[in-house]
């Protein structure tokens, strides 16, 4: 009865991370913006979705605006604040020729970004996965208790 009881309360455990984990990846996901600023070879302005931007596409990013895709600066210089990504509470100045990761936050100068990885393929993206694999596959601990109930 002991050994139910205690698998009973594994699985509510587990059931409980799970939906963090899930709360976790919709936060994740939200990070990169729906639209961006894309920029033809005249110079001008259209906004699009974010996720129909492609690799050598180059996008706006104003003071205040989340970068919306993986890239590197074209043009321009700013401080991001890369902490929604990386965890770190210090802003980073970056210029040209530095990488940028979607779902960073443009703090005060204009940049050109050179989209470097589509939507499907960004850091958020991959991280993302990276939770949805983790959550499927189970804890050999999990794989034990499962055989001999």
């Amino acid at each position: 009865a002991a050994v139910v009881f205690l698998f009973a309360v594994g699985e509510l455990l587990e059931s409980v991370a799970a939906g963090r984990a899930r709360a976790g990846i919709k936060a994740l996901a939200s990070l990169v913006p729906k639209t961006a600023v894309l920029l033809d070879a005249n110079g001008g302005q259209r906004e699009v979705p974010a996720a129909s931007l492609s690799v050598n596409d180059r996008v706006l990013v104003r003071p205040g605006d989340r970068v919306p895709a993986d890239g590197k600066i074209f043009r321009g210089e700013s401080s991001l604040d890369e902490s929604p990504i990386t965890g770190e509470c210090v802003q980073r100045q970056k210029a040209g020729g530095d990488d940028v990761f979607a779902g960073s936050i443009n703090v005060d100068g204009v940049l050109e970004v050179l989209v470097e990885k589509a939507a499907s393929d960004n850091t958020i993206s991959r991280i993302i996965q990276l939770v949805e694999q983790a959550q499927s596959s189970k804890a050999p601990t999990a794989r034990f208790i499962q055989k001999f109930s």
